[in-house]
């Protein structure tokens, strides 16, 4: 779902980004659409409107692929789940004021 994901920086904050809870392989990605949803984002198709280049790199363990997946489903059922339990929140000291926005921070 993320392929050619764009968001504003204020709306991936707000879900407070990734959850990093998901380990290995599988359905971070979703997981942060599906909470974008959840909060009101609305997710506009943008198949064929842009190339794609995709990076080859290794691929991830897919040992835990069934509790990332089961983890997806529960938050698909509720929507008040908004924000990552570790995300970039949790990373980084979010500067919000509106000096910082401004600014580009």
């Amino acid at each position: 779902m993320t392929c050619n994901l764009a968001v504003w920086k204020d709306d991936f904050f707000r879900v407070n980004g990734f959850d990093e809870i998901y380990e290995g392989w599988g359905y971070e990605d979703s997981d942060l659409v599906i909470r974008l949803l959840h909060c009101g984002i609305r997710r506009k198709e943008g198949r064929f409107a842009a190339p794609v280049l995709h990076l080859w790199h290794r691929q991830n363990d897919r040992s835990r692929h069934d509790q990332n997946y089961q983890r997806l489903l529960a938050r698909v059922a509720d929507p008040a789940v908004i924000r990552a339990e570790r995300g970039v929140g949790d990373t980084f000291e979010l500067q919000t004021t509106p000096a910082a926005v401004q600014a580009g921070q």
